[in-house]
């Protein structure tokens, strides 16, 4: 039978966000279908426009989900108590994201532009790391390195022989990298329809970790 020393290393980074993504959802309602459609594609053109007045490439702003469903009102009868439901129309939901550089400056011009496009969207932001797969790599050395260093330690204090490895267990799971979403009212930034508003933020760091499961031979 072979002898194996089975360690999971694990390593913790904290990363300095460098990209922000603005978030951005509408909702159109109308009795009828094809309005509903045309007033949120009407609503997205507006909102890539004034982007694109601001600076921005109007292509980066990108739909993250769309959907268009019925809505209904509920109504109880007041003699009888029967519930009914009535149908009130279409709402079409867009939701939709910008990405840009985290700087102060551009995040201000960008939500400039937001309120000052007369889309109202409700809105939100992320701070993230563009170069994801860097982070997710430099992970992975150290939580090998954290695994090695801890099976060196018990092949000592057991008397044994560390040998070479046997098998590496790793998911290749995606890496979130995104701080916690910070949403923001539009009403007291509707000021700033012809001027970016002064913003001020300095992002905490985002924590991430992962964990190698490395399986030695020992002697």
């Amino acid at each position: 039978m072979d002898r194996i020393l089975t360690v999971t290393g694990l390593t913790k980074l904290s990363v300095a966000p460098d990209t922000i993504v603005l978030w951005m959802n509408t909702q159109y309602k109308n009795e009828d279908y094809d309005e509903a459609m045309r007033l949120s594609a009407e609503g997205t053109e507006t909102l890539r426009a004034a982007l694109e007045a601001a600076g921005f490439d109007g292509a980066d702003l990108k739909t993250a989900d769309f959907n268009i469903s019925p809505e209904y009102e509920g109504r109880q009868d007041t003699v009888t108590g029967a519930y009914s439901r009535r149908f009130i129309g279409y709402c079409a939901c867009h939701r939709m994201k910008i990405t840009f550089p985290a700087e102060n400056a551009l995040l201000g011009k960008a939500l400039a532009a937001v309120m000052s496009s007369g889309a109202a969207p409700e809105f939100g932001i992320n701070y993230t790391v563009k170069d994801t797969e860097s982070v997710k790599n430099e992970l992975i050395k150290r939580a090998v390195a954290d695994s090695r260093k801890k099976a060196e330690i018990l092949a000592e204090a057991a008397g044994v022989r560390l040998g070479p490895i046997a098998s590496i267990n790793y998911s290749w799971s995606s890496l979130e990298l995104v701080s916690n979403r910070m949403s923001m009212d539009a009403v007291p930034l509707m000021a700033a329809k012809t001027a970016a508003p002064a913003m001020n933020i300095e992002p905490e760091d985002i924590d991430v970790s992962d964990t190698v499961t490395v399986i030695w031979s020992i002697g």
